[in-house]
């Protein structure tokens, strides 16, 4: 059965998707058909080497320019939205789904939502220091409910598309998991730790987060400061000074070295 699946959805036509990943969406859908057949009754029909296999899109994140273009054309809600992605590095999901009651001092919690219907994976869920600047802002928006609503109240799932629309005709692309990508980049190009990144991030091992961050270079302009830090210096004396009043002890020569 899982095998005339996968057959059937290689012949359906693959999605025009200027930025889609189709061995990627067929990867998904042989995956959530083998997650059904398991609820039934039919698990591991198989093996790890016969799933889809297909290469990871490389994200990359926004320079300062794309930045300052984002923010020209943004009206007050669109830059909203950039502080907030730009702010938490929160998925789609997880912004769409954020209440004001989720703020807890520059806390940020991602958490589970019984009565949205919505459960984020255990290792997602988390609590994301924010700017002060970010927390001033929701907490001038309101104090209950979502922060992100349609016109219904309920959960914004069109944030991708507001976010794309701002970068239209411009020559580059965004979208949400790039405006994520961003934060984690800034973040650890200051220097932030990457056991922190890798909990802010809600990523379930280290190795997935070095993976993320794989292609930037996180020594970059900073090699120097991080000898010079890591450098001990005992104290009221510094290290040159120290070597230059040591006295010299001249070591004899072998007989060897004479001869």
């Amino acid at each position: 059965t899982l095998f005339r699946s996968m057959a059937w959805l290689r012949r359906q036509p693959v999605p025009q998707r200027k930025h889609g990943n189709p061995e990627r969406t067929y990867a998904n859908k042989v995956g959530h058909v083998a997650i059904f057949l398991k609820a039934i009754g039919k698990p591991r029909l198989l093996t790890k080497n016969e799933y889809p296999q297909y290469e990871e899109k490389m994200v990359t994140a926004h320079t300062d320019e794309e930045l300052e273009h984002l923010y020209s054309r943004a009206d007050a809600e669109q830059r909203f939205l950039l502080d907030f992605a730009l702010g938490t590095g929160f998925r789609d999901g997880e912004i769409s789904h954020t209440e004001y009651t989720d703020l807890v001092g520059n806390i940020l919690k991602v958490q589970r939502k019984p009565h949205l219907n919505w459960h984020p994976k255990k290792h997602h869920c988390r609590e994301v220091p924010i700017p002060q600047a970010l927390v001033d802002a929701i907490r001038s928006r309101g104090v209950s409910g979502l922060i992100f609503t349609n016109e219904k109240g309920k959960p914004n799932q069109h944030l991708l598309r507001d976010v794309q629309a701002l970068a239209k005709d411009s020559g580059f692309h965004t979208e949400l998991h790039k405006l994520r990508k961003t934060w984690a980049t800034r973040l650890a190009l200051a220097g932030t730790a990457l056991h922190k990144l890798q909990k802010w991030l809600g990523h379930k091992s280290l190795e997935t987060t070095q993976k993320y961050l794989a292609d930037i270079d996180l020594m970059k302009g900073q090699t120097d400061k991080i000898v010079e830090a890591a450098t001990f210096a005992p104290r009221g004396i510094k290290v040159a000074e120290a070597w230059a009043a040591t006295p010299r002890v001249d070591v004899p020569k072998s007989k060897s070295a004479v001869q």
